[in-house]
């Protein structure tokens, strides 16, 4: 969804862009086949996308190639960094993944796989600052977002109305809401949850939900975009508890919605969100602490506006714009390397 965003930003201020998914879109009926098949589909992804190498760096000035921590980084896109090395084909790595601090510590080759890059960017400053203290240097570029596809509103009063926007991974920590949610469901019998999303924890987390006897609580599973704006215009609060982050857009989402945001300060968050200026914040894992939070934008008066008005005016380092112009800096510094030539 970043990538399409960014496309379109980009190909506004004139920028040829070709994008190269990977993995790649079904083909035909073999390759289809492959995919269903747990080790052969990631074969078949790669082959895929080395037998498209040479076109893809041939006809490019420079490489924009998005980054990811796991051995997802060394099917893609190291491949491509590597390649590019024979060519000299300028590469820009952007690099998205929060958990890319503890691979670097526990398998340093990476440090030196993602070091083939000519230039590398994150998308928060919490991410450069991973980057610096591994001696890789980084500059931040945010990430775009549309305050269009949102309708801003003020929540006064605000309701017991709760939205949390996060995939059921271990990473986002999604049991830390549902038992802060108990706590506030206490005090307020009427409180609503909605969940969309989807992952490999959801069974365990219905489970969790009903071993708390929650209610008015709904797993929704995936939405269109569509109806993530509506979600986020039905809803009076917002909150995550993620233990590992980069840079939520889901944040800037309720900047663009005038939702009061909660969230542990887990990675990039406190990056984008100042506590008690934008959103309030609280430990990892700190379930107590997010119901208090919760207590305070329900029964503070004017608190909720006055954070979900200071998010809205962020929102203009992170027009769809403005960034793609930071790109376009980017793109030309690489393109003048002297020493650059299409292979």
């Amino acid at each position: 969804m970043q990538a399409q965003r960014l496309i379109a930003a980009l190909r506004s201020e004139g920028v040829d862009v070709t994008l190269l998914p990977f993995p790649p879109d079904p083909e035909g009926p073999l390759t289809r086949f492959a995919r269903r098949i747990g080790g052969l589909r990631t074969v078949s992804n790669v082959l895929w996308l080395l037998l498209r190498i040479p076109r893809t760096i041939r006809n490019s000035d420079v490489l924009h190639l998005f980054g990811t921590a796991g051995t997802a980084f060394w099917w893609a896109p190291f491949p491509l960094l590597f390649a590019s090395k024979a060519s000299r084909t300028p590469t820009i790595l952007h690099w998205h993944d929060g958990r890319i601090e503890g691979q670097l510590d526990r398998h340093p080759w990476t440090n030196w796989g993602i070091g083939l890059a000519d230039k590398l960017v994150a998308p928060s400053g919490y991410l450069t600052d991973v980057f610096r203290r591994h001696d890789l240097e980084a500059q931040t570029i945010v990430n775009t977002v549309d305050p269009s596809r949102f309708r801003y509103r003020e929540r006064r009063p605000i309701r017991p109305v709760f939205l949390h926007n996060r995939g059921f991974e271990d990473l986002y920590n999604v049991a830390c809401t549902l038992r802060a949610f108990a706590l506030v469901q206490r005090r307020y019998p009427e409180a609503s949850l909605a969940l969309p999303h989807d992952g490999s924890r959801r069974a365990e987390l219905e489970r969790l939900a009903s071993e708390l006897g929650l209610r008015n609580v709904r797993f929704l599973g995936a939405v269109s975009p569509a109806r993530m704006a509506e979600l986020y215009d039905e809803a009076e609060i917002y909150w995550m508890s993620p233990n590992v982050d980069n840079m939520p857009l889901s944040a800037l989402e309720c900047f663009a919605s005038g939702l009061p945001l909660i969230s542990t300060r887990a990675g990039g968050v406190p990056y984008i969100v100042e506590h008690e200026r934008t959103g309030l914040l609280v430990d990892l894992d700190d379930h107590e602490a997010m119901a208090q939070a919760a207590f305070r934008l329900l029964e503070e008066e004017g608190l909720g506006p006055r954070l979900a008005e200071n998010g809205r005016r962020e929102l203009a380092r992170y027009e769809p714009g403005a960034v793609a112009r930071e790109w376009v800096k980017a793109y030309e510094s690489q393109i003048r390397i002297p020493t650059r030539h299409r292979m």
